[in-house]
This record gives structure tokens, sequence and C-alpha cells, in this order.
């Protein structure tokens, strides 16, 4: 398992509120210098740090704070964590695995304090995977597909057919539902659709037609197969929690793949702190 190799950071970051008003412009454009350009980025948007860098074979866990898996260390880069405030952090994430390019966003909210914390869970801001599949005397062909989902033609079993996604950490099925195209009356035998199966690293899903006592059918023509995924790609860019160290810091992780070597690329945007009652 080999460190994250960094090889380019861009820290952006001025520990100031990001009051977005004509003052602060003047100000900023006045100022001049390494904190004045940095007031300026801040203002139109630039990200607050940019990564790049390369992983291979590694899978470090994050919640040890293990240092192959760091990316940047916002605390030790002069992010801080006031108590009683919350700055919620946005991670954009390009990596490539060989020929493979997967893309996320995420967002994450950190609670300051002595001991800064993750709170609310991880939000995919990303698009989702998924697709149109319809068929033809059982035949499956993907449309209007989007994020890398495809499927295979041919049922590997009757009603049971093999599809591709992108390798994830993460996939919840946010719908796999049956509709009609032209006439006929699903309701009538209770034919519902499943994700029956899958495999995270290879991206590999089994999705199922089954009618009322869930025996599998294979699918009318008369039918197609919506399916919708929120998917997260393996190779993970969240924050985690350094508590090896007095006080606990804040770090983007870069979690690879066990067999791969990763590029990666990515924008982290921070909001100011924003006062909070949470607890």
């Amino acid at each position: 398992m080999a460190v994250f190799a960094r090889t380019r950071l861009v820290n952006n970051w001025i520990d100031r509120e990001k009051v977005h008003d004509s003052k602060r412009l003047k100000d900023a454009l006045y100022e001049g210098g390494a904190e004045g350009f940095k007031a300026l980025s801040n203002m139109f948007g630039v990200p607050d740090f940019i990564i790049e860098g390369t992983t291979d074979t590694n899978t470090a866990a994050l919640d040890t704070g293990a240092a192959n898996s760091i990316q940047v260390n916002l605390t030790t880069e002069g992010v801080t964590f006031p108590t009683d405030t919350v700055r919620m952090i946005d991670v954009m994430c390009e990596t490539r695995d060989g020929a493979q390019r997967n893309f996320q966003h995420i967002r994450q909210w950190v609670l300051g304090g002595t001991n800064p914390t993750l709170i609310r869970g991880v939000q995919n801001m990303g698009p989702d995977v998924g697709g149109q599949v319809t068929f033809s005397s059982a035949s499956a062909t993907a449309a209007h597909a989007f994020g890398d989902f495809t499927i295979t033609a041919a049922a590997t079993a009757t009603g049971r057919y093999a599809a591709a996604v992108p390798g994830w950490r993460r996939l919840i099925t946010k719908a796999v539902n049956l509709a009609m195209v032209t006439t006929g009356d699903l309701t009538a035998i209770g034919t519902t659709a499943n994700l029956n199966a899958g495999t995270a690293s290879s991206g590999v899903i089994e999705l199922g037609i089954r009618a009322g006592a869930q025996e599998n059918v294979a699918p009318a023509d008369t039918v197609v197969l919506d399916v919708l995924f929120d998917l997260l790609p393996i190779a993970n860019p969240e924050l985690a929690i350094v508590t090896t160290t007095t006080p606990d810091q804040v770090i983007v992780g870069a979690v690879g793949e066990s067999s791969d070597v990763i590029t990666w690329y990515t924008r982290v945007f921070i909001s100011e702190a924003m006062p909070t009652n949470e607890v």
C-alpha cells in the first residue's frame, strides 16, 4: 500500500468571513499581496483548495486518521472551526483509474469546537446513474442511459439481466420501475422489478423481473424498465477527523483501491463559519 502522493496543492484559503459586499471587494482590490489575491479568489468562487496526486493500491481506513489516505489536512492549512459554528464543505473530485473516469461532488458539515466533529452525514450532490431499458423478444437494450449505465442484451436466466454501473462505495436504489409503453396491465400479474444483486468492486449488477409469487418472468415487449441509482465511486475523498492529535484535525481523504493506481483532481469549497445551536 502506497501513500497518497500529492503533486500539487493550491491553498486559496483566507480565514475571513465570506461576506460578499462591495466594501470587502474594494478592500481586497487595494490590499495587494497574497492576502489580497486570496480574498479576490474567495469572492469570485475559486476553490479554497485544489489538490492533485495519486494513490497506488491505497485502502488505509480514514477512521484512524491514516496518513496514507490524506489529500490535505485542512486544520494545518489554516482552516479554523470555531465553537458553536458549522462549516459546509463541498468536495468535487475527479478520479481516473486506467480508462475509467469518475466524478463525484459530495457535501459534508463540520461542527466546530475544541475537537471538530462531522455531522449530518454525506450528501451526494453529483449526478445519478441510470437509464431506460426496452425489451424486444425479451432482449434488453439500454436507452437514455447516463452515468455509464449499460445492460447485457441477453437474459442470464428468465427475467434476470446483467447490467453495469461504475464501481461504488455506496449504491442506493432510487428507482427500478416497470412502465407500460402500449396496452396491457402489469397489475394483473403484480409484476415488479428489483435490483437483485451487485458487486461493488466491478460495478456489475443484476436486475430482475418478478411476478406476484416472486417467480422470475420474461418481460413483455409492451413494458420498459426505468432504473435510477445514487452512486458514489470507490475512490473516496470524504472528510474525516484525525483523533490522534490534540486537538482533533479535519482532513480531506484519499482512500483508493486495492489493485489500482488512481489519479486524483480535487477541488474543495468551504463556507463561512455559520452560527449554530447544534450539539
